[in-house]
């Protein structure tokens, strides 16, 4: 697999032909990541506190990529912008054990058949908040977007999500699905929009803010598991779900044992 290793603010890289990665350094740290060839890669980045960066990512034509983000540490401000050419596919999946976040992440589906998949589990103990566009500029793009957070200790978690058709861009799929899942009492907000100007699209979003319902807890409670423990393996299960990486799972024990 590649790999991007970020520790303050320096970057290893080890990367086969199938990536180029150029970095320019300004009050802003920028990087910029070309993806020529099907692949798969890992970022990892230890944040300092107050890190600021710019990612960019250009994804060729009739590519597929399967990103696996993992950043923890202190606060950062970051852009990502996503770039996606005809008949290409990307994968990514995000999560954050992290203090303070501002993100913005925008996403271009600018081919036909460009197909997006994006998925991020966050773990929030302070003020995190997230905004992430998708633009649809040409027919028959797919996005479908996950948001997963655990609001815990001092959290105050925000989801904005948009997804944006305009009129003549025809046979799209727009699919939302976002959830905070709190243990304290400070407000979180989910704030999902779908700005479409054309009547020959598909979309559809979810929104859910609350604690783990009597149902599920009742469930595991019923097959003899302790309320404690049943609702670590609920917790578990909403942040993990097919994360396979052995940090990511420590980083959650830490949380919920």
């Amino acid at each position: 697999m590649n790999k991007i290793i970020i520790k303050d603010d320096k970057i290893d890289l080890k990367l086969d032909n199938s990536i180029i990665v150029t970095t320019k350094d300004n009050q802003v740290k920028r990087i910029n990541i070309k993806i020529n060839d099907n692949t798969d890669l890992k970022i990892e980045q230890s944040i300092k506190n107050d890190s600021k960066l710019d990612i960019v990512f250009e994804i060729k034509e009739n590519i597929k990529v399967n990103i696996l983000d993992f950043k923890y540490g202190e606060d950062i401000k970051v852009k990502f912008n996503y770039n996606l050419k005809e008949n290409s596919i990307l994968n990514v999946t995000k999560f954050y054990d992290l203090e303070k976040v501002k993100e913005l992440d925008l996403i271009n589906l600018n081919g036909e058949n460009a197909n997006v998949n994006y998925n991020l589990k966050t773990i929030s103990k302070n003020k995190q908040n997230f905004d992430f566009i998708v633009y649809h500029n040409c027919k028959n793009t797919i996005s479908n977007i996950v948001h997963n957070g655990a609001n815990i200790k001092e959290g105050k978690l925000s989801f904005n999500i948009t997804g944006i058709v305009y009129q003549n861009i025809t046979h799209c799929v727009l699919d939302q699905n976002n959830r905070i899942v709190t243990f304290n009492e400070n407000k979180c907000n989910i704030n999902p929009n779908l700005l479409i100007e054309e009547n020959d699209v598909m979309a559809e979003h979810s929104a859910l803010i609350g604690r783990f319902s009597d149902e599920e807890i009742f469930y595991l409670e019923s097959r003899g598991i302790p309320y404690k423990q049943a609702v670590n393996l609920l917790v578990k299960g909403f942040l993990i779900g097919d994360i396979e990486d052995k940090n990511i799972i420590k980083t959650i024990d830490k949380y919920w044992r």
